[in-house]
């Protein structure tokens, strides 16, 4: 892209090869990450209602001034929609941080009596199956971080709230993370598409993914892409035996533990 080869020649370089969803650039001290789609954009039938809405984000941005200069953001509506996208992306792969979850408390305690929340946004909440989400993250900060909880989202139930607090709490973010919970993501259903296929499939799928955004040539070709994941599965087995990869036995573990708390937040489900 022109602006890669800008920061190229203003000594950026390419760490990794650029990848499906972002490309990384660094130099000393400094890194560049460039985002070719939002984080946690869901996939199938479920991504149309939410790139419908957020298909104006730029022409309906606004200038933000933090003081040293301005700059460039979206509107109230679709800053929501940005956050919640993050916030699942990051609780459905690694660990969503307690600071995803302060970080919307305090846009629900900022923006909570605006007009635009009944007049378009829990609309288009509806509408993108986001709501459901949208209202327990919100009640959980009420209940543990003593902000705002609209009635829109006092309904939903205090023990959900307790079970997302503790797999926040337990996601690493304060400290190593568990490298056996953190790799279970990659057994955890494709709640976007509501697949309910085995914790092993889904990690076969997951290596599959990974091997083709690697080498992306591979696709159309299953010959070829089965002996590359067959070798990136006998190196995992390799470095697990040397201590360096996490057990996936153990990991395995904890799917049945934070599925029984997913599956609850009905994500992408429009009613």
């Amino acid at each position: 892209t022109a602006i890669a080869e800008k920061m190229q020649q203003l000594g950026y370089t390419y760490t990794a090869e650029p990848g499906m969803h972002h490309q990384i650039l660094d130099r000393p001290k400094a890194r560049l990450e460039m985002h070719l789609e939002l984080a946690g954009m869901p996939q199938g039938a479920a991504r149309q209602p939410v790139e419908a809405f957020l298909a104006d984000i730029y022409d309906r941005s606004v200038y933000r001034d933090l003081g040293a200069g301005q700059f460039r953001a979206p509107c109230d509506a679709h800053h929501a929609v940005v956050l919640l996208l993050h916030m699942q992306h990051h609780m459905m792969e690694q660990g969503m941080g307690l600071r995803h979850l302060i970080d919307w408390a305090c846009y629900v305690n900022q923006t909570a009596e605006d007009a635009f929340w009944q007049q378009e946004l829990l609309p288009a909440l509806e509408k993108t199956g986001l709501k459901r989400f949208a209202s327990v993250m919100t009640k959980t900060a009420a209940m543990y971080l003593q902000t705002a909880c609209p009635q829109w989202a006092a309904q939903v139930e205090e023990d959900l709230c307790r079970a997302v607090m503790g797999d926040i709490l337990t996601g690493g973010h304060f400290g190593k993370k568990d490298a056996e919970r953190a790799r279970s993501s990659h057994m955890l259903p494709d709640w976007e598409k509501e697949k309910q296929e085995s914790r092993w499939k889904r990690l076969y799928a997951s290596l599959k993914k990974t091997v083709l955004k690697q080498r992306p040539e591979l696709k159309g070709r299953p010959v070829a892409l089965f002996f590359r994941m067959a070798g990136k599965a006998i190196r995992y087995v390799w470095l697990f035996l040397q201590g360096k990869r996490p057990n996936l036995v153990k990991a395995a573990t904890y799917v049945q533990q934070r599925k029984s708390v997913y599956e609850r937040l009905e994500l992408f489900k429009v009613k």
